[in-house]
């Protein structure tokens, strides 16, 4: 994967999750929906693989604001969009305690930042 596959422009949105749910990436009962720790984002479920593993690094920014997070959740985010711009796709819900951005949702770019790092080190 390139550096430029490493970025993913479109729509974060914010969401609210049922504290002590299992995430997607609970593979052991230990990784639930929390309001604590670190900063965590679901990613569309399509993205897992091949884009982005369970708990690598993920910086997404906007006009204003950035976080940097963990990628522990997953959902049908591509199937979705936000009315005010259905040409851009929703790449990544942030949740509420953790959403750095105001409203409901923002434009926004997407790095995985493993990945860019893992890229990096392979052209050391």
């Amino acid at each position: 994967m390139g550096i430029s596959q490493a970025i993913i422009i479109g729509i974060a949105t914010m969401y609210i999750g049922v504290v002590g749910s299992p995430l997607y990436c609970d593979n052991n009962g230990t990784v639930k929906y929390c309001n604590e720790g670190l900063p965590w984002v679901a990613l569309p479920v399509d993205k897992y693989g091949e884009w982005a593993e369970c708990g690598g690094e993920i910086v997404l920014y906007g006009d204003g604001w950035s976080i940097l997070a963990q990628a522990l959740d997953a959902g049908p985010l591509s199937e979705y969009y936000i009315e005010d711009f259905p040409e851009l796709m929703i790449i990544a819900d942030v949740p509420r305690i953790h959403s750095p951005f105001k409203g409901l949702s923002s434009k926004a770019r997407m790095i995985n930042v493993t990945r860019a790092k893992e890229r990096m080190e392979k052209e050391r």
